[in-house]
């Protein structure tokens, strides 16, 4: 007869039970510790994106309004709006500097400068865009616009306000009526932008840029 030698070595089934378990909680740790880590990456680098994009577009505001024409041949309108319950002013002027968006637009001078926010309709939240068109003597500007281009999307709020002599401030600004020949009293002396970045419309979370453009003054 046969006799099977049981030397002990072996697992019972609750020691295979508790050591299941065991590396259960083990790579759960180690799940929630990546999963966490993971998400303050991707956070971290949606961050970095939105700052940079935000960067650019003040750069390019700045820029613009750094050559505001003043005197009769320029203007200043800042118009505030609303679109889909969002903030998304309007700022128009004339600018010195025309910098083009495209190889095609090489054309020099004064030219008219606009910034406008409109809802996109896949997202609801505010896209940004600029268009210009140059002014040329003999030339009528809608021969000279250079279309509207997007400049940023993704925004909860656009906002331009401004401060005259008294350093009150003002959500909105016209200028054009002055028939003076020395409009720069007419001109505010600052104008601040502010973005505001979120995920979408009915999200409370924020991403806010701003920066304040001090206007040159210039008698024309």
């Amino acid at each position: 007869m046969n006799t099977i030698l049981n030397d002990g070595k072996g697992f019972t089934l609750v020691e295979l039970l508790l050591a299941i378990f065991i590396f259960s909680v083990v790579i759960s740790t180690v799940y929630g510790s990546y999963r966490a880590t993971f998400h303050v990456v991707n956070s971290t680098e949606k961050k970095m994106a939105i700052a940079g994009k935000a960067h650019v577009v003040l750069e390019r505001i700045v820029d613009d309004l750094s050559s505001l024409v003043q005197g009769r041949e320029g203007f200043l309108i800042g118009k505030q709006e609303e679109n889909s319950n969002m903030r998304g002013d309007t700022l128009t002027f004339v600018s010195a500097v025309h910098i083009g968006l495209t190889k095609g637009d090489d054309l020099a001078g004064y030219s008219t400068i606009q910034y406008s926010a409109e809802t996109d309709e896949n997202t609801g939240l505010l896209n940004l865009y600029r268009s210009g068109s140059s002014l040329l003597p003999g030339i009528q500007e809608s021969d000279t616009e250079t279309g509207k281009y997007l400049l940023c999307d993704g925004l909860k709020e656009v906002r331009f306000s401004y401060f005259g002599d008294g350093a009150a401030e003002s959500e909105e600004w016209q200028s054009e009526e002055e028939e003076s020949e020395d409009r720069s009293h007419n001109f505010p002396v600052m104008v601040t932008v502010v973005l505001q970045f979120a995920d979408s419309s009915e999200s409370e979370q924020v991403s806010t840029f701003t920066t304040s453009v001090a206007l040159p003054r210039i008698n024309g």
